[in-house]
């Protein structure tokens, strides 16, 4: 049997390959730094030695392979972010949903995936059980409160609410309960994508065009990042019209015995995250500039 070590391991793609394989082994340690990744290495493998972040490893235990993932690069995340930012809006839409017949016409008080209304909806988790000005006090201490000038005005604004307003169900309704337990999902991917974006503003901050990018007006951090992420090194396009075919912007042509060669509109073969990410941008600046 060999001794393995799992460098940058994630979630274990190595270690499942060795036991595909029919390779007897022993992972006598890992080295990764994701919270959620070195969760699931745990939930699809069992408990294992993690050592942490690689940089930070003084001394390796003694092993006969050594296996490694490649480190998260910026296109990595930006895919991450992708893919975190789809499951955030099926989350979102799914508690609206709920959030409608449970608490009617919240968003009128507090935008529904708003940190407040989060909050709110969490600690009473039906409109019925807000009975005071300080418990609602409480259920929002330290939250930012968005478009609420005072926490004041949101507090009368949510003991107004839950005295004018009849919910669809009972208190203790399974949909009450359901949710409560929607909007933990919605904020807990809220925060998994806010420490994706700070990954990437790390990784992108380091990169010379970053800050030319951010100096075009309607393009933000954000935008920035996943530009950076997908562009890649630009000197590897030969010319403009490479760049053009690889996002997918250029023109499809119709050419065969009759037709001439007529221009119709663009191929979208390209990489579209980043033909999405450039129409955002156009977007915003034509919104606000």
């Amino acid at each position: 049997m060999i001794k393995v070590i799992e460098l940058f391991a994630g979630v274990g793609a190595q270690r499942q390959a060795l036991k595909q394989a029919g390779i007897e082994h022993e992972v006598v340690a890992i080295s990764e730094i994701d919270k959620y990744a070195e969760k699931a290495y745990e939930l699809l493998h069992g408990e294992t030695r993690n050592l942490g972040d690689i940089r930070k490893i003084q001394e390796l235990p003694n092993a006969d392979l050594w296996t490694y993932s490649f480190p998260c690069t910026d296109i990595s995340l930006s895919r991450q972010y992708q893919y975190e930012l789809g499951v955030a809006i099926e989350e979102k839409n799914r508690y609206h949903r709920c959030l409608d017949a449970v608490w009617p016409l919240f968003y009128q008080v507090a935008a529904y995936d708003s940190r407040a209304s989060l909050s709110i909806v969490i600690r009473f988790g039906h409109p019925s059980k807000i009975k005071t000005r300080r418990g609602v006090a409480s259920a929002i201490e330290g939250v930012l409160l968005g478009s609420h000038t005072t926490r004041d005005g949101l507090i009368e604004d949510v003991i107004e609410y839950a005295k004018t307003h009849n919910s669809g169900c009972a208190s203790d309704s399974y949909l009450a309960q359901e949710t409560v337990e929607m909007a933990k999902r919605v904020r807990r991917e809220k925060e998994r994508l806010r420490e994706v974006l700070e990954r990437m503003l790390e990784t992108a901050a380091k990169l010379p065009g970053f800050q030319l990018l951010e100096s075009i007006p309607g393009i933000k951090d954000t935008s920035a990042q996943r530009l950076i992420a997908e562009i890649g090194d630009i000197s590897k396009y030969n010319d403009a019209k490479a760049f053009v075919a690889y996002i997918g912007l250029d023109p499809m042509v119709l050419q065969s015995g009759k037709n001439t060669g007529e221009h119709l509109h663009i191929t979208k073969k390209g990489n579209r995250f980043l033909r999405c990410t450039l129409y955002l941008c156009v977007i915003s600046i034509l919104t606000n500039y």
